[in-house]
């Protein structure tokens, strides 16, 4: 049964890793291609749909500020030095055989500081892209790519939600590996005093 739970744990960590890559990847490739320098002829103005002969382009459509591409910038840093550390992590185990049995000590770190930047990310995008208009001179102009910010975010928080479970992982297979530790000098210790009355010391 201890087997069996072990592997489950593992597994589910194996997922955890995978599918913090992949919604990074993810991010990175819906703001690049949905979000970024987006061209349209029309805009919903105070709830019509305005079009108009010159096709204007939208440098970033994730925050309320069209021209701001500090946002897109965010997201493509943050997901880029996820993905890269990410990887980075891995060879760097692979390579030091698990880092010489530390390497949960090396999980536990990282995902610690994925976790704090993915929180960190998250609060900021969701401040910044729940908003669904802005507002120039006297109208309401409605934000474009709707539903596509409102995955970027989405994703955005499932990281962060990856990460703690990984970090929460870690935190208990240390903890395990402490208190085991712990346990076991204990025993050794009460079997070296046996022994001794035993002999008569």
């Amino acid at each position: 049964m201890g087997c069996l739970t072990t592997l489950f744990w593992k597994l589910l960590t194996w997922i955890a890793e995978i599918a913090k890559i992949a919604c990074a990847a993810a991010i990175i490739a819906i703001v690049a291609v949905k979000l970024t320098n987006i061209s349209t002829n029309s805009l919903n103005v105070n709830g019509t749909n305005v079009s108009f002969n010159n096709s204007a382009t939208m440098e970033c459509v994730l925050g309320t500020d069209l021209k701001d591409h500090s946002l897109c910038t965010v997201a493509f840093a943050v997901s880029g030095i996820s993905i890269a550390l990410s990887f980075a992590v891995a060879i760097l185990l692979c390579c030091t055989c698990n880092l010489c049995g530390l390497g949960p000590v090396l999980e536990l770190a990282f995902a610690f500081v994925g976790t704090l930047m993915w929180l960190a990310t998250s609060i900021v995008m969701t401040k910044n892209v729940q908003g669904t208009s802005y507002s120039l001179s006297s109208f309401s102009v409605s934000m474009p790519q709707e539903n596509w910010r409102t995955t970027v975010v989405a994703l955005t928080w499932t990281e962060f939600g990856l990460f703690l479970f990984i970090f929460f992982v870690y935190m208990v297979k240390i903890l395990s590996a402490a208190c085991g530790c712990f346990t076991c000098c204990c025993d050794d210790e009460d079997e070296e005093k046996g022994n001794k009355v035993h002999a008569g010391y």
